[in-house]
Formats: structure tokens, C-alpha cells, sequence
């Protein structure tokens, strides 16, 4: 109880430390391995809940305790949950936890957050169809807002993971048939036109702004929050707009930069400027300071140009 306690106040040390103790005292309790698994699950997350990685040793502690728990109550859906997840954020034991969530839907069919978990699966193992027709299905039915934002931006994700695939696929095809070419190509012919079938492939891979959306490509250099909202910073073109969200569960994430590759978005981020296409929904209120509604943020190598 006190590991739950402090888990509910954020308290991940102390909640770790007494959950710690439950199992030690009961091994055979499936709830406190399970809690257990949750808290240490929780070590590498940022305060808004966005997680980048996961310390193989951190992962497999996770998963033993989570397998513990099955063992002792193979009907409890969330553990095959969290599995899944620390799955996805590792990329690996992918069809295992397929295997997992399958059973999580056996036991709670139609689950909304168990069948999204089941579409990343499938978009980290380059199932395309199956993950969008899964994502899409969701949005179709979703029960509430919040989730019809989640599974819309898993479609994005996918569609926009499965096109960047496409064209660098394209790009080595392309590079091959310049390369049994009789026309002599220099060094530096080489490098412009890699150069710009990169930079052509990553506007292809862009998420696609919807009706009313406007996009930018520029530096976000602040990420505070303030009381009910979360104020971004952004530098364009010379000139410093501010842009605004309720939170941070509707933005939408994607880095094709190895710089930016374990970026963190959460309150009182970026040491640094981070170059990036930023899309937002422009605000109607002359006088507000805000400049709209922030959507999403990609971030992108410092070669890159935006092709409108």
C-alpha cells in the first residue's frame, strides 16, 4: 500500500523501494510483481510520461517480474501489456510479444490501449497494413478524444515510418543504376545527388498537415509548463513565436536525426536548440501571445530543407 501511495505521488525511488519489499515478503503475490514491474518501468520515463529507451538490465528486470506475475495469474491482461510495451521501446522479442498482446485481447477483447500496443508491434516489424488497418480501426471506434488523438498519430507514424522505408529503398535503387551507368559521375556529383534524394525522402516522410494546420522549419529551444498548459519556444526565420498545448499526450513525436534520435520533450527541456519542423494549428486570438496550438514536432538533421 505504501508502494502504491508513492507511486501515485510520483515518488518512483520510494515507491520502488517499499514495492521492492512486498515481493521479497510475498513472492507469490502476481499484483506486487506486477506493481513492481510498473514502478521500474516508470524509472526511465520523464515526467510527462515519454520514454526513449530502456537499459537492457532495466528491461530484463522489468520482464522477469512480469513474467513472474503471469505465471501466478495468467488472466491478469495488464502484464501482457507492459511486456509489450518495454518490447516496443527495446525493438526486440517482437513476435513473442505479439504472442502476448494476442492474449491480452483474448482476455480483454476490444481493449483500445491493448489493441494500439498490438499496431506498434506490427509498425516495429514492418507490417504496415496490419498495424494501419488495427490504428485505424480505433480511431474509427474510439471512446473518447484522447485516444482517437493516439491512434491518429499511430497512423501518421506509420505512414509516415513506411514511406521514409520507401524512398530510402528507392534512393539505393537509384543509386545502383547510377552506378552501372556509362555517364561518368564525380565525387561531387555523387554527394549532391545523395544529397537531394535524402533530403527528398524526408520531406516524403513528413507527417502530412491537415486542414488548418500550418508548419515551420526552424529551432525549438523551450518546453515550460505553466499551470494548464505547456508553452513551446521556437526560433523562425530570425524571429521567436510561442506556441501552446493543454499537454503533452496529443503531440506527436518523430526524429529522423541521430542527433535528436533520444530526444526528450517534457517540462524544462532542451540544454540546447533542436532544429525542427514544427506543425501547429494557427489561433485565432489576435491578442494572445501564442501563436497557435502546437500539433507536432519532427525532428531533423541540420541539411535539411522543407519542400513546400
Amino acid at each position: 500500500s505504501l508502494g502504491l501511495v508513492k507511486m501515485k505521488q510520483k515518488d518512483f525511488p520510494e515507491a520502488k523501494r517499499f514495492l521492492k519489499k512486498a515481493v521479497d515478503a510475498d513472492d507469490q503475490n502476481y499484483l506486487a510483481h506486477y506493481q513492481y514491474a510498473y514502478v521500474l518501468s516508470r524509472e526511465a520515463m520523464t515526467d510527462s510520461g515519454f520514454v526513449t529507451g530502456y537499459d537492457p538490465n532495466l528491461a530484463e528486470e522489468i520482464k522477469t517480474e512480469l513474467k513472474k506475475s503471469i505465471a501466478l495469474n495468467p488472466d491478469f491482461a495488464e502484464s501482457y501489456n507492459l511486456y509489450a510495451f518495454v518490447s516496443v521501446v527495446r525493438n526486440e522479442n517482437l513476435d513473442e510479444a505479439v504472442r502476448l498482446i494476442a492474449k491480452a485481447l483474448e482476455i480483454s477483447p476490444g481493449n483500445e490501449q491493448y489493441l494500439i500496443r498490438a499496431a506498434e508491434l506490427y509498425l516495429r516489424k514492418e507490417n504496415f497494413s496490419s498495424a494501419r488497418a488495427i490504428a485505424q480501426k480505433v480511431y474509427e471506434t474510439a471512446s473518447d478524444s484522447q485516444m482517437r488523438v493516439y491512434a491518429q498519430n499511430t497512423i501518421s507514424l506509420i505512414d509516415s515510418t513506411e514511406a521514409q522505408l520507401e524512398s530510402i529503398k528507392n534512393l539505393k535503387n537509384k543509386a545502383q543504376s547510377d552506378i552501372i551507368s556509362d555517364e561518368p559521375i564525380s565525387d561531387e556529383e555523387l554527394a549532391r545527388r545523395n544529397a537531394q534524394a535524402l533530403n527528398q525522402s524526408l520531406n516524403q516522410a513528413l507527417r502530412r498537415p491537415a486542414v488548418g494546420e500550418k508548419r515551420i522549419l526552424g529551432y525549438l529551444s523551450k518546453v515550460e509548463c505553466l499551470g494548464k498548459l505547456v508553452e513551446f519556444s521556437a526560433r523562425f526565420q530570425g524571429l521567436t513565436i510561442k506556441l501552446q498545448a493543454p499537454n503533452f499526450d496529443s503531440l506527436a513525436l518523430m526524429s529522423y536525426s541521430a542527433e535528436t534520435a533520444d530526444a526528450q520533450v517534457g517540462c524544462g527541456t532542451f540544454s540546447k536548440e533542436a532544429f525542427a519542423v514544427i506543425t501547429y494549428r494557427p489561433g485565432t486570438d489576435a491578442k494572445s501571445k501564442y501563436a497557435g496550438e502546437i500539433i507536432a514536432i519532427e525532428f531533423m538533421p541540420p541539411s535539411f530543407k522543407l519542400e513546400n
